[in-house]
């Protein structure tokens, strides 16, 4: 009985103690009796729909977080970070959890709350579903041929941008390359978009797109072997009233650009032309001057342009990864045009060199694609370097002349002579001068070659055929083309140089009745105007045939441009002063030196020096005649030998 009578007295003074608020120990977190439970989740890729079943609460709570970052909270930290959401008195309630990403854990943290009690907190990890793999593009074909596969497991709205961009163009396009701004911009010209399966080809033809039959209006055309990049991005669901990102739910996750990709394809490489255009580049230590581009009648098109070393080296490096291989299609091609002033002709071109604002401290790049049809299914290349040349060549210690460059001593086979490459055996030497033959064309060019006892090239009356007619009858033994006057002036022209250039203005007498003098002159006029259009005076000096008839007008055009004038004519000095020619080259045949005076040798260096005639000689090779015009070089304006390297020495 008295065990009875104390234990009611505790729950009485307990429930008083409750009734008049008593610690209870749990402060205003004590349970309510009410209670949360997770009681299902429906996945989506990008959402969650929760179902929590409630019982005597007024609000809920939840925080949903990557799993690999779950913070353990309080059901008081989610009423005060997380979404709250009303009960309204119902035993369950449902919402929806957005902007998730596919394929990706979750956890989400649930509870209730009644006044100021709260319920224990709920917990549930949860995985959205993962997109399918699909292919987007198969490249069947060299040739811009790819296919789109549509994927079976979403809805028919889904669609993909897609973009074909140059790959010049999109990795130079100055705050363009990003796919998005190319998919963007695509859209907005040309509505490109994907909804079903579908086959881009590209159209030889028209070097265009097609698309399910309907021709894709590329506003890049697309040149014959061109790389691209075929763009496939943004991929999702939904409306797509107008362009720009944002306007429809991404497949792969709100916010988020989507599916992309980005595959290198290459147009149909196009076939070797075998023609090319002939380049004389006349540029002048001033900038000025021309260069010219003549096409063969096999040419129908020409794209060219001139690029600075820095350029040139960014465009093979940044463009094509070291590849040069693809410059034959970047000349033609839209990024050219618009990164680097790439210009079309359709005949011969002729560029102002003064136009081009050329810098004396760099190196430039005239880079030619030769088109022998419109679309350019068939090309050719052609590249020439050059810079700016120096006004004036360095004073040499000689006066010894490399006769043909000095082909003689650095051997025929591989510096045959009047070959640039024996321009630059003279030239390492520092010669004086480094002495070429010239000959007159049929189209009038300049060509410098050493023509046969019959004074043909090849088989060839050089002023009977074009130039590109003669350097197409053969190379020389080192693989050179036959150079023109304009590659020999540049090559002349370097910075650093003291090697001035001799003009022989060779004869093209055939026969009394067959003599040719006029080519002579004309050989002379022409480079004359090259010469001055080069500003190449200071390098040049010409010596000129012993024939008369000539004489009189090429020395009147050398002297026009201030360019030294010798003859090569067995003739007394009251002859050349009679003839107004104040220098006299003479070959060592005529001249009494003592060591092999004949009935020839009727002239001394002291009879022309004592007229103020300038005198040289020709062709000094064997060791006395060396000793010998090397001991009278105070007399001599200069001394030819094919030995320039044993004559040097004796300086």
């Amino acid at each position: 009985m008295k065990k009875f009578l104390y234990s009611l007295l505790c729950v009485v003074v307990a429930t008083i103690a409750s009734a008049c608020g008593g610690d209870s120990g749990a402060g205003e977190e004590s349970a309510t009796g009410g209670s949360v439970a997770i009681g299902g989740i429906t996945v989506n890729y990008t959402e969650a729909t929760i179902k929590i079943k409630t019982t005597d609460i007024e609000e809920y709570a939840y925080v949903v977080a990557l799993a690999t970052d779950v913070v353990e909270r309080t059901a008081e930290q989610l009423f005060a970070e997380g979404t709250v959401g009303q009960t309204s008195g119902q035993s369950s309630v449902t919402f929806k959890v957005a902007s998730l990403t596919q394929n990706t854990k979750y956890n989400i943290q649930v509870a209730g709350r009644k006044g100021k009690h709260y319920t224990e907190v709920a917990k549930l990890d949860f995985t959205t579903k993962k997109r399918p793999d699909v292919t987007i593009v198969q490249k069947t074909a060299d040739g811009f041929t790819a296919q789109y596969y549509h994927p079976t497991s979403v809805a028919s709205t889904s669609v993909v941008k897609y973009a074909v961009v140059d790959m010049a163009q999109f990795n130079e396009g100055g705050g363009d390359g990003t796919e998005e701004e190319w998919l963007n911009r695509n859209e907005a010209i040309y509505n490109n978009l994907l909804t079903a399966d579908a086959r881009l080809t590209f159209n030889e033809a028209s070097r265009t797109f097609e698309v399910g039959g309907v021709t894709y209006a590329h506003h890049d055309p697309i040149t014959y072997g061109q790389p691209s990049y075929l763009l496939l991005g943004e991929y999702g669901e939904g409306a797509h009233s107008e362009w720009g990102e944002g306007h429809y739910t991404p497949l792969y996750g709100a916010g988020k650009k989507g599916f992309k990709s980005k595959t290198l394809v290459v147009g149909t490489r196009p076939t070797t032309l075998a023609a090319e255009p002939q380049i004389s580049v006349r540029v002048s230590p001033s900038g000025k001057g021309s260069i010219l581009i003549t096409p063969t009648a096999d040419i129908k098109r020409l794209y060219y342009m001139v690029v600075e070393e820095s350029q040139y080296n960014e465009i093979i490096s940044r463009l094509f990864l070291g590849d040069n291989s693809h410059l034959q299609w970047f000349v033609g091609s839209a990024a050219a045009e618009r990164l680097y002033g790439a210009t079309k002709a359709e005949g011969a071109a002729t560029i102002d060199a003064s136009r081009l604002n050329l810098r004396a401290d760099a190196q430039y790049h005239l880079m030619v694609a030769s088109w022998g049809d419109n679309a350019g299914s068939t090309q050719s290349y052609k590249e020439v370097t050059f810079s700016l040349p120096a006004a004036a060549p360095e004073v040499a210690n000689n006066i010894v002349v490399a006769h043909r460059g000095g082909s003689t001593e650095a051997g025929k086979t591989t510096t045959p002579d009047n070959s640039i490459a024996s321009l630059r055996y003279a030239q390492r030497l520092r010669c004086y001068a480094s002495e070429t033959d010239i000959y007159w064309t049929k189209d009038n060019q300049i060509i410098v070659a050493h023509a046969d006892g019959n004074i043909k090239i090849n088989g060839r009356y050089p002023w009977e055929y074009t130039l590109a007619e003669l350097q197409a009858s053969g190379k020389l033994s080192n693989g050179e083309t036959l150079p023109t006057l304009e590659e020999y002036l540049r090559e002349t022209m370097k910075k650093g140089s003291c090697t001035k250039l001799w003009l022989d203005l060779k004869n093209c007498y055939l026969s009394s009745s067959n003599p040719h003098h006029d080519k002579v002159v004309k050989a002379c006029k022409r480079a004359c105007e090259i010469i001055a259009e080069m500003e190449a005076a200071p390098w040049v000096e010409f010596i000129c045939t012993g024939y008369e008839e000539p004489l009189a007008e090429s020395l009147a055009a050398a002297k026009a441009i201030g360019v030294p004038f010798a003859w090569m004519a067995n003739k007394y000095p009251a002859t050349y002063v009679s003839k107004g020619v104040d220098w006299a080259n003479m070959s060592l045949d005529y001249i009494k030196d003592g060591i092999n005076d004949t009935n020839k040798t009727i002239h001394t260096i002291d009879s022309f020096v004592d007229k103020d005639i300038k005198f040289s000689v020709y062709t000094v090779d064997d060791e006395a005649h060396m000793n010998y015009y090397v001991g009278q070089k105070g007399k001599l304006k200069a001394i030819t030998t094919n030995y320039p390297a044993k004559l040097i020495n004796k300086f």
